[in-house]
C-alpha cells in the first residue's frame, strides 16, 4: 500500500487511466506488431459499427449495435463519475480510506449506470434475430454451455505453465477484463476492507457481464452477419452451409481483445469459435454462447489480481 503523499506534494488520482484515450501508435509500438495490430481489431470493429450506426445502415437494423453503444457510453463515463464519486465520499482526501471507498462508489455507479443503459439498449433489440430467444431446447442448451464453460475456465487457466509463457511485461490493452496495467487500483483492493471489495467486485463483474452481452452481439452478430453479406444482421447466419469465413473473422476479432499472455488471443478465439458451433447445432440461438462466454470472462477477471500480484513481483 503506497503511503499518502505529504499536504505540500501533487496528489496523484489513483484512478485508472482511460484506456480508450491512448494514442493507437503508441500501443502498437509498445506491443510489437503482431499483439500491436490485434488490439486495433476490436477498436475498429466497433468503429464500424458506429459508423453504420450513425448513418442509418441496413446493418445496424435490429438494434443489435445498441448495447454495444450503451457499453462504450458507461465506459467513457467512468472518468466523470470518478469525480463525481470524490465529491460525494466524505473523509480526508490523503487517506487510503478515502480512496478505497471511493473507487467502490464509482464502479458501483458505473455498473448502475451501465446497467440502466443496457436495459434501454435490449429494449430496441430484436431479440428473436439476435438468437436471444426461448425454444424448446434452451434448457439442454444452457447445460450445454455450463459444462462448455468451466472446462474452458480450466484450459485458459493451465495453458501458461504448460505453454511456459508469462504476462507480457509492456502489454497496454483496454479498460475492462483486459487490463493489467492499473497498479493503484490493485494496491487499493488489496488493503481494502472485505465488504467494499465484495462491493467493488459485484459492481465490476456486472460491468464484466453486461460487456460480454455488448460484444457478443457485436462479434457474433453484426461482424459475422457483414461478413456473408447477410442483411439485416441475424443468427441465420449460422443456418444453412457452413458459414466458415463468418466463424473464422468473428472468433478472431472476439479472441483478439484477449492479450495478457503470449497465445491467449489465439486460445479464446478457439474457444468463441465453438460458441459459435453451439450456436448453428441450436438454430441460431446465442443463448448458450453468451452464458458461457460470460463465465468465462467473470472467472478470467477474478483470477486477475493473481496475475497482476505476479505480474508486478517480476
Amino acid at each position: 500500500m503506497r503511503r499518502a503523499r505529504p499536504a505540500g506534494e501533487a496528489q496523484i488520482d489513483p484512478a485508472p487511466p482511460d484506456e480508450r484515450t491512448r494514442e493507437p501508435l503508441t500501443q502498437a509500438m509498445s506491443l510489437g506488431a503482431l499483439y500491436g495490430t490485434l488490439n486495433q481489431v476490436a477498436p475498429l470493429v466497433r468503429l464500424s459499427a458506429v459508423i453504420s450506426l450513425l448513418f442509418g445502415s441496413e446493418a445496424a437494423a435490429g438494434g443489435v449495435l445498441w448495447p454495444m453503444t450503451a457499453a462504450v457510453t458507461a465506459g467513457l463515463a467512468h472518468r466523470p463519475l470518478h469525480r463525481l464519486a470524490g465529491w460525494l465520499v466524505p473523509g480526508d482526501h490523503e487517506s487510503s480510506s478515502f480512496h478505497q471507498l471511493r473507487l467502490v462508489v464509482c464502479e458501483a455507479m458505473r455498473a448502475a449506470v451501465q446497467l440502466s443503459l443496457t436495459a434501454a439498449a435490449f429494449s430496441l433489440v430484436d431479440w428473436g434475430a439476435c438468437g436471444v430467444r426461448a425454444h424448446p431446447e434452451v434448457w439442454r442448451e444452457v447445460l450445454v454451455a455450463l459444462l462448455v464453460a468451466p472446462l474452458f475456465c480450466a484450459a485458459w487457466s493451465v495453458a501458461p505453465k504448460l505453454l511456459r509463457v508469462e504476462p507480457r511485461e509492456q502489454l497496454a490493452m483496454a479498460s475492462g477484463t483486459h487490463d493489467l496495467s492499473t497498479a493503484t487500483v490493485d494496491e487499493l483492493l488489496r488493503s481494502m476492507r472485505p465488504r467494499h471489495h465484495m462491493g467493488f467486485v459485484v459492481a465490476r463483474c456486472t460491468c464484466v457481464a453486461l460487456d460480454v452481452a455488448a460484444d457478443s452481439l457485436l462479434f457474433f452478430v453484426f461482424l459475422a452477419s457483414a461478413v456473408q453479406s447477410v442483411q439485416p444482421p441475424s443468427t441465420v447466419v449460422y443456418a444453412g452451409d457452413m458459414p466458415f469465413p463468418a466463424i473464422v473473422v468473428a472468433a478472431f476479432a472476439y479472441g483478439s481483445q484477449h492479450l495478457r499472455w503470449r497465445g491467449e488471443w489465439l486460445l479464446v478465439a478457439g474457444f468463441a469459435a465453438s460458441l459459435l458451433m453451439l450456436c448453428r447445432a441450436f438454430s441460431g440461438s446465442l443463448v448458450g454462447g453468451i452464458t458461457a462466454a460470460t463465465i468465462f470472462a467473470v472467472f478470467r477477471y477474478i483470477r486477475r489480481s493473481q496475475d497482476v500480484r505476479r505480474f508486478h513481483a517480476q
